[in-house]
């Protein structure tokens, strides 16, 4: 298995939640009242979901497992494999 794939998501992932933990330090209320803020941190979250969705996926194809019927049971599929 080439594990380029993996590496070059998992490094994109660290980046993703290195600026979700230095959003950490942003008060809830200035998080609240700035749009941008909001916008960063859930734009994050997203790349961040989906480069551990990418991981799954790619992982279940070379592994041969069935593809999940929803890409909600990425997880699950490979949960059954451990």
């Amino acid at each position: 298995m080439d594990t380029t794939a993996i590496a070059m998501r998992l490094r994109k992932l660290d980046s993703y939640l290195r600026t979700l933990r230095q959003m950490q330090a942003v008060p809830l209320d200035e998080y609240l009242s700035d749009d941008n803020i909001q916008t960063i941190v859930e734009r994050k979250l997203q790349l961040a979901i989906q480069a551990c969705m990418d991981v799954a996926s790619y992982l279940i194809g070379q592994l041969g497992l069935t593809a999940p019927d929803e890409p909600h049971n990425l997880f699950a599929v490979l949960g059954r494999r451990a």
